[in-house]
């Protein structure tokens, strides 16, 4: 087995899961809302990691991204309790710091964990651009661009529902559809 499909295990119990060498590629939504009580293992042969994959999945608080994954899809790891990436150091693409992923320059932020407790998030100075979905459904009240930031990507922060304030500085220059998308309580900006 070298790729697992588009929603294969949605709504799907895992007491632990360990991808089997080889697997080069998970599909669409392959998990989509399913639970673990135990740990997930992305195998070192993964590559691309599709759009939602683990979209909404429960139970894992830390995930390990491997050095050959150079492909990972909108929202595909919008994981409900997850506090923390970590992209392994000789991955060519991705670089993690402080439990989010970025580019390997750190100039683009891709994904911020869902399960992130502090209150306020930071994007730090020298990133350039917040991608597609980049805080999906996190949990800040308020998170601070720097003005490095150009662009917004589309819905960079769709289902931000603990969002009140967010400031836009000027070095903005492109703002995506939909950025803004399920942001209930956002009251300035």
């Amino acid at each position: 087995v070298t790729s697992l499909g588009d929603y294969v295990f949605n709504l799907a119990t895992f007491t632990s899961l360990y991808l089997p060498k080889g697997i080069r590629s998970i599909g669409e939504y392959c998990f989509l809302d399913a639970s673990f009580t135990g740990p997930l293992s992305l195998p070192d042969s993964l590559r691309i990691i599709g759009k939602g994959a683990f979209y909404n999945v429960k139970g894992v608080g830390k995930l390990y991204i491997p050095s050959l994954v150079d492909s990972i899809g909108n929202g595909a790891l919008a994981i409900s309790d997850l506090k923390q990436y970590s992209v392994d150091t000789a991955n060519k693409y991705f670089s993690s710091y402080d439990g989010v992923i970025y580019n390997k320059d750190r100039t683009k932020l891709h994904n911020v964990p869902v399960g992130k407790v502090d209150d306020i998030f930071i994007i730090p100075n020298g990133v350039i651009s917040v991608e597609t979905e980049a805080f999906n459904s996190c949990k800040f009240s308020r998170i601070t661009i720097p003005n490095s930031v150009e662009r917004l990507g589309q819905r960079a922060f769709i289902s931000c529902t603990n969002l009140v304030t967010l400031n836009i500085p000027s070095s903005v220059k492109i703002i995506k559809g939909g950025v803004f998308a399920g942001c209930t309580n956002l009251y300035r900006l």
